[in-house]
C-alpha cells in the first residue's frame, strides 16, 4: 500500500500537534504522554516535552516592576475583607459600591464611601471633582 498525499499530511499534521502539545506541557508533570509507546506521535510528544523543559530552565523571573510614580500600591484584600458585614441588617447595608480610596468594589450601605480595609488603615480617600475627577488642590 502507498502512502498518499492526503496519508501522509495527516501524518505531518498528527505529529506536529503532538510535538506543541508536548512543549505546552512541558510543566505539568501530572500528565502522562497519551499517545500509544512506538509510534511517531509518542516520540514527537516526548520530544516537545523535553524541548520545552529545557526552555523553561533559560527562562529567568522577571524583576518586579517599581511603582510608577503618581501611583500607589493597593493592598490585595478579598471582597469579604472589603465588605461592611456589619450594615448588612440595616435596609440599605447590602448596596454594591466603589471605594473612592482603592476603586475596588465593596459591600455595604448605600452612603458608605470607603472600602472596610481603606478605612483600617488611616489613608483618607483622595479628593476630586465629581465633574471631572481632577484631583483638588
Amino acid at each position: 500500500m502507498s502512502i498518499t498525499p492526503a496519508m501522509q499530511s495527516d501524518l505531518v499534521l498528527r505529529i506536529t500537534t503532538a510535538y506543541e502539545q508536548g512543549f505546552g506541557h512541558a510543566h505539568r508533570d501530572e500528565l502522562n504522554n497519551p499517545y500509544g509507546e512506538g509510534t511517531w506521535e509518542y516520540e514527537a510528544w516526548d520530544n516537545g516535552r523535553e524541548t520545552g523543559r529545557q526552555r523553561l530552565e533559560r527562562i529567568e523571573p522577571p524583576e518586579p516592576a517599581a511603582v510608577p510614580n503618581g501611583w500607589k500600591l493597593l493592598k490585595d484584600s478579598t471582597s469579604a475583607e472589603r465588605a461592611w458585614t456589619e450594615d448588612f441588617s440595616h435596609d440599605n447595608g447590602h448596596y454594591m459600591n466603589a471605594c473612592l480610596n482603592c476603586g475596588r468594589m465593596f459591600e455595604g450601605h448605600k452612603r458608605r464611601h470607603v472600602c472596610k480595609v481603606c478605612a483600617g488603615s488611616g489613608e483618607a480617600a483622595p479628593a476630586v471633582r465629581i465633574f471631572d475627577n481632577t484631583p483638588v488642590e
